[in-house]
């Protein structure tokens, strides 16, 4: 192969290996889009994954606020028990006086009969075994009413406790219905807390998905980059190996020319050596100069 056919080889090489870089360098770029694009997708990964635990984080304080709320309303709900046991046996012990007074007679009515007793020993002249009876109904009468104002003092008080113990009763009732609707309310606030962490999760999730898909493209973009790469090395090998080829050329040209010119100088040298021998032809400077470098004169 001719110098010239090496020198039209090697230049359609550099074109072959501008085209490859060419191609290098645009699968390159699209690399450097692609991992800027993942990149972007995984910071905003991150923020949804610590906004979402922020999410988890107010739901689990949503959730032991039930869990407090709850504890109260059980205790209270324990003491509504209670307080219903003792309105019910203080309701038993006012109930148990009731029927067993000691008459059935009203208040009211014991008390007219005892005035009207009293008004007529007074006022009225009767036999001294007329005024004995009636002295007596009288004091069966006085006796009659402090046994039944006992009793009732005693039911009265039966009742106070009874309405005391009912108006506690509605206290604790209200407690409970608030420690109820607390229940409710945080319940609700985690369970939003709940739904908004999952969205966030999966929004997470989502751009992770992406992002590995990014991840895979750039791989593969990286690969087919790569490859253009080792498309133009291999090129550039090849390149070399012509350069060689010419250098192998010139050299084998500079070699021949050289021998060539020593033939000619060898042939000249005989020449003048023939003419300093025969002393009869008059030496060319070149002559002289060929005798003089080989040490002949």
């Amino acid at each position: 192969m001719s110098f010239v056919e090496l020198q039209v080889q090697i230049a359609d090489q550099y074109k072959l290996v501008d085209e490859h870089r060419k191609k290098r360098d645009q699968y390159n770029q699209k690399t450097r889009e692609l991992m800027r694009e993942s990149k972007q997708l995984r910071e905003d990964r991150v923020k949804f994954i610590e906004q979402a635990k922020n999410e988890q984080k107010k739901r689990d304080e949503m959730n032991s606020k039930v869990r407090e709320y709850k504890e109260q309303r059980k205790a209270l709900s324990e003491e509504i028990k209670k307080a219903r046991e003792r309105l019910n046996e203080l309701k038993q012990g006012r109930n148990e006086l009731e029927d067993n007074s000691p008459s059935k007679i009203p208040t009211k009515r014991l008390m007219r009969e005892l005035k009207d007793s009293e008004w007529i020993i007074q006022t009225t002249v009767m036999s001294l075994d007329k005024e004995r009876e009636l002295v007596k109904k009288i004091a069966k009468l006085e006796a009659q009413l402090e046994e039944k104002t006992t009793s009732q003092n005693k039911i009265n008080e039966f009742q106070s406790k009874i309405i005391e113990e009912a108006a506690s009763l509605e206290a604790i009732k209200a407690k409970l219905e608030h420690s109820h609707q607390k229940v409710i309310d945080y319940a609700k606030k985690a369970q939003e807390h709940h739904d908004q962490m999952e969205k966030l999760f999966s929004k997470a999730k989502e751009f992770e998905k992406r992002a590995d898909e990014l991840y895979k493209q750039f791989l593969e973009v990286k690969k087919l980059a790569d490859d253009e790469h080792q498309k133009a090395v291999k090129i550039y090998e090849k390149i070399d190996i012509l350069k060689k080829a010419i250098n192998d050329l010139k050299k084998t040209e500079e070699e021949e020319k050289q021998r060539r010119i020593d033939v000619k100088l060898e042939e000249k040298e005989k020449v003048a050596v023939q003419k300093l021998k025969e002393k009869r032809k008059k030496l060319t400077m070149e002559e002289f100069r060929i005798l003089v470098e080989k040490g002949l004169i």
